[in-house]
């Protein structure tokens, strides 16, 4: 079997310098199979791993960067198709986020991905090392399937965590622990495999097996549940049409799209806490296009507050330059905040209680409007906005209300008389 290993540093790809400081180093990583070789040969001689090393750091300086050039790893030796499975050496400083985040993006493709670390170099006799990237190989030849960290404890076990369960390290402590202490498995201190708690979730057979025989009937249920008010006699349908030939996104491409579709914002971000069931900030996705080349979605970002806005704005650049894209702001709208003490305001309502002998009715919308430009220009300005009555705004049926349009052009005169 061809095992991909991807070198990106770590105190598994360090050496202690001259110094005594311990430092990434270009040779360090290939020491590890030398190693590997020469203790297991057995095990060995039924794998052929090929080195890969996209970068090398210490993982303590850990940045957006890496990640992506990491998940392009990752992908083109799931793309090359030449690959049983794949160790990623890491350090294990930040192991938990790196082995999350290839949870999160390839979890559910079928080649193996674990991840392992070292708490001292492994020239150091207290090194776990090479034990970990043992038994790495060793669960990926018995069929593991989805991400793991494989990691050596000071109990002498060797524990397999799921990629989305590793918990950070305790002060003072080189151990590694899973959320409730629930594992895969572990192997013991005689190399004896012990499945654990998790062992399902990571069987290929078993797993491919329960979901042949629950996916469209745990698909369905959820469907029925998540639609009983609105659509109670929902069907879920599935039928084979054959086969054809088609172009098909690869599977770094589709990861990262789903990725970014399932954690995009979207929708109502913040309520208004002055006016209540007012949408304060909000954005929603309003055109996608794919093409040969590349994949868009255009969002429409809107707030009352400019803060909020540039906070929403700012977590798309992050989603979208974390995985690889880039991201473009046009047609900025600023934004017109709420003024609680108005004068402009009270003086319209005293106004129209006069000419009209009722009460006025104050509303705010959730949209955009020129008040906000003017807003940005002119510091601490105090506006309303008001108009005569319009029908289908925006359409080809758009029409103006001639008697309002009288009513406002009264109303303006008095409010001018009186705002001298």
């Amino acid at each position: 079997m061809r095992i991909a290993m991807i070198a990106t540093g770590g105190t598994i790809g360090s050496k202690v310098k001259q110094d005594g400081w311990i430092s990434p180093d270009t040779e360090a990583p290939y020491e590890v199979l030398r190693l590997f070789q020469m203790k297991y040969p057995a095990l060995a001689e039924k794998v052929e791993i090929n080195s890969r090393m996209p970068y090398q750091i210490l993982s303590e300086n850990l940045e957006a960067e890496y990640l992506v050039k990491l998940l392009d790893e990752v992908g083109a030796c799931i793309e090359a198709a030449e690959y049983g499975g794949i160790i990623v050496c890491h350090g294990t400083d930040t192991l938990q986020y790196t082995a999350a985040m290839l949870e999160y993006i390839y979890g559910k493709q079928p080649v193996p991905i674990l991840l392992v670390s070292s708490n001292y170099p492994l020239e150091d006799a207290r090194a776990n090392g090479l034990d970990n990237f043992r038994y790495a190989v060793q669960r990926i030849l018995d069929g593991y399937c989805g991400v793991g960290v494989v990691y050596r404890n000071a109990d002498g076990n060797t524990y397999i965590h799921r990629g989305d369960r590793l918990m950070e390290h305790a002060v003072f402590e080189d151990d590694l622990h899973s959320v409730y202490e629930k594992y895969v498995g572990r192997y013991d201190r005689d190399g004896v495999w012990i499945a654990g708690a998790l062992a399902y979730m990571t069987d290929l057979k078993a797993k491919d097996n329960l979901q042949i025989q629950t996916n469209h009937a745990y698909d369905y249920h959820i469907l029925k549940k998540e639609y009983q008010a609105s659509d109670p006699d929902i069907i879920l349908k599935s039928e084979k049409l054959g086969t054809k030939k088609t172009q098909v996104l690869g599977y770094r491409s589709q990861s990262r799209i789903l990725f970014f579709l399932r954690n995009m914002p979207n929708g109502i971000q913040h309520m208004n806490m002055e006016i209540p069931g007012l949408p304060e900030t909000s954005l929603n996705a309003g055109i996608m296009k794919m093409t040969e080349e590349e994949f868009s979605v255009s969002f429409s970002v809107r707030s009352s507050v400019k803060s909020r806005k540039e906070e929403v704005m700012d977590r798309l650049s992050y989603l979208s330059e974390f995985l690889g894209g880039t991201v473009t702001f046009t047609g900025n709208y600023p934004a017109w905040e709420y003024k609680k003490d108005s004068k402009v305001r009270e003086l319209v309502l005293d106004v129209y209680r006069d000419l009209y002998q009722k009460e006025p009715k104050i509303e705010a919308i959730h949209a955009g409007l020129e008040c906000g430009i003017l807003s940005e220009k002119i510091e601490n300005l105090d506006c309303v906005s008001f108009g005569p009555d319009n029908f289908d705004i925006h359409t080809p049926k758009e029409r103006l209300s001639i008697a309002s349009t009288e009513r406002v052009w009264k109303f303006i005169l008095e409010f001018l008389k009186r705002a001298k």
